[in-house]
């Protein structure tokens, strides 16, 4: 299994354990409704899908069809 974590020292960063028990107690202590968290990245995504959701469509298809006709269909028996 090796070593724990706490114990590798070619791990020189991470997030010290008292950082983490100190996080959990103010979400023990006061918990939240909901913890979302989305990056910034993924919230353009929606605007990409409006703007070019017909172009993922068609590429989807057309790899769709190349996949089950190389692969002879997926779930076929050989």
């Amino acid at each position: 299994m090796g070593l724990p974590l706490d114990r590798q020292p070619e791990l020189k960063s991470g997030i010290p354990a008292e950082q983490v028990a100190g996080a959990i107690l103010r979400v023990l202590r006061r918990p939240r409704k909901t913890i979302i968290y989305v990056p910034r990245y993924f919230q353009l995504l929606p605007v990409f899908m409006l703007l070019f959701g017909w172009l993922f469509d068609r590429f989807g298809r057309e790899l769709t069809r190349r996949l089950f006709r190389n692969a002879g269909g997926l779930g076929k028996k050989q």
